[in-house]
């Protein structure tokens, strides 16, 4: 046989190796490639090492740039700076500094905006200061500070007001003109009424009104309206609202350009609302809803106006949709919940649903707002009704033995009611007549007596309770409201005076006494987003149990 050589490669010599010679490898050897990996590992451990401080020192940069960027940003909301204002010398020479009134003057423009924030939905005003250098911040190894950044966005942005005022005139009369330019760089000014001397705060004050109403004439109509519904509420008889009515409706007039229109039409239905003119309440929300679906609070004064109307379902549906737009708000979830109760009572098919329902939305509301009386009440009276109507079918089945869930709704029904007796007494007629509906479930017959005497005679002590606004108000005092009162609405041409009815058949004169007019059913017809839960809900009666559990 032949043997087969293996191919000579060029370039390489052919080594032969004795047959039977071990390949002998020393320690030195065996470490070599343990200490390539060791090596490798720690320089990717040094990379990735550096990668994390790099990262961690980014996200250190990132955090306080977004730091800056929001105190930046708190720094220009939107503004209305008072400058010093210029004195004449029969002031000067009496001792008072420009900045002295400056600093008046910017305080009582701030507390004439805090009064007006009573009626407004929503935060809509400005921040009013002194225009006075503020400590400024200097950004290292920049040379640039947190005051010119924010002075260059303001001059970009152009969102603030400046108030310049002068008080002109000689030791006998003083006037007091101001200025404001606003942020479309226009200058609006007036005059106010001359005033001796020594009336120098009332001349102040009506300067600051008159600056308030060149540079936000909806938070000026809304102090207005304050002023008013003050004046209502004391006497129903002076329910006109002339000044503040006029005012917004000269902001509804300027159309959906101005930014405030919505909200000027917004607080007219509220002052229908005042007037009793429901149905005309009713009609300005529809508008709303209809002109912008997600506007919350048009949602909620229209279920206000529908539930004053007899119109349950859709009022408990438009306090729904007002919810859904707006989560944050805990008079909706009051609202929404207190009309539940209103369907539960006439639907016994789905009443635990709407009765769970119902305490959900009272929970959310006092999580919101731990202190909220009105809230806290409705969920006793929720509890309860839901004892009620677990005790009563049970009772209906003939079954005797005591049910857990209701002796538990029972419990938390009184526990509720006399937390909410103890935020406030004085306003806590429907907490105490509510306790006295667990003390006769209790068999405390005496005792349930004498809450249901003393809930009416603290309802009938207040005077609101017997005047007639809408029940939701009056709820919201701690009124007793059996029903709605009936009235007869009549409404003149110049949005200033209404005739009212009340229940007990006592006329009280708002205004003229046209021929009354009845009010169109077609008020109730309302269309709502199809996921309402109320949709489709066939009420089958009216559970006396139920009823009795809503005082």
């Amino acid at each position: 046989m032949s043997t087969v050589k293996p191919p000579h490669r060029p370039g390489r010599a052919l080594v032969p190796v004795p047959r039977h010679t071990a390949i002998m490898l020393r320690p030195a050897d065996l470490r070599r490639p343990t200490r390539r990996r060791l090596r490798a590992w720690l320089a990717n451990a040094a990379k990735l090492t550096t990668s994390l401080r790099t990262l961690a020192i980014n996200a250190v940069v990132i955090v306080g740039i977004a730091v800056l960027v929001a105190g930046v940003w708190t720094q220009i909301k939107p503004r209305m700076l008072v400058e010093p204002v210029q004195l004449p010398s029969v002031l000067l020479k009496d001792g008072y500094k420009e900045d002295g009134v400056q600093r008046i003057l910017a305080g009582k423009l701030e507390s004439i905006e805090q009064t007006a924030f009573g009626t407004v939905p929503a935060p809509i005003g400005r921040n009013i200061d002194a225009d006075t250098r503020q400590p400024d911040l200097t950004i290292p190894d920049t040379g640039v500070s947190l005051g010119q950044i924010v002075q260059s966005l303001r001059e970009l942005i152009k969102r603030d007001q400046y108030v310049t005022s002068e008080i002109i005139g000689s030791g006998q009369m003083l006037t007091f003109h101001v200025t404001v330019l606003d942020p479309a760089q226009r200058l609006l000014s007036d005059d106010g009424e001359a005033q001796p001397p020594d009336r120098l705060d009332a001349l102040i004050t009506d300067g600051a009104q008159r600056a308030l109403k060149l540079g936000n004439p909806y938070m000026y109509a809304s102090w207005l309206s304050a002023k008013e519904r003050d004046t209502c509420y004391a006497d129903p008889t002076q329910c006109g609202f002339p000044l503040s009515g006029e005012a917004y409706q000269g902001i509804v007039d300027n159309g959906p350009s101005d930014p405030f229109a919505k909200w000027a039409l917004l607080a007219l239905s509220k002052i229908d609302e005042d007037r009793g003119d429901f149905d005309l309440e009713a009609e300005k929300t529809k508008e709303l809803v209809n002109a912008d679906p997600a506007f919350s609070w048009a949602w909620y004064n229209l279920g206000v106006a529908l539930t004053e109307l007899g119109c349950t379902e859709q009022s408990a549906r438009a306090f729904e949709t007002a919810l859904r737009y707006d989560d944050k708000t805990e008079a909706n979830y009051n609202a929404a919940g207190r009309r539940l109760l209103d369907v539960a009572a006439r639907d016994a098919a789905n009443a635990p649903d709407l009765l769970r329902s119902a305490v959900d939305d009272f929970t959310h509301a006092l999580e919101l707002k731990p202190h909220y009386q009105e809230a806290l009440i409705n969920l006793g009276l929720a509890r309860f009704a839901q004892f009620a109507a677990r005790d009563a079918q049970r009772a209906s089945d003939g079954t005797q033995p005591v049910d857990r869930e209701a002796a538990q709704a029972l419990d938390d029904a009184q526990s509720t009611l006399e937390r909410a007796v103890r935020l406030d007494e004085a306003h806590a007629a429907r907490a105490l007549l509510g306790l006295a509906s667990v003390a006769w479930a209790q068999n405390r017959t005496s005792d349930a007596e004498q809450l249901a005497h003393l809930a009416h005679a603290r309802s009938d002590s207040d005077p609101f309770c017997s005047q007639p606004f809408a029940t939701t108000l009056r709820e919201a005092r701690g009124c007793i409201v059996s029903q709605p009162m009936k009235r007869v609405v009549t409404r003149d041409a110049t949005y200033s005076g209404l005739l009212l009815t009340g229940g007990d058949g006592q006329r009280a004169t708002r205004g003229s006494t046209l021929p009354s007019t009845t009010l169109p059913l077609r008020v109730c017809a309302v269309k709502f987003p199809p996921e309402s839960p109320l949709t489709g809900i066939a009420w089958s009666g009216v559970p006396a149990p139920l009823m009795q559990a809503l005082p």
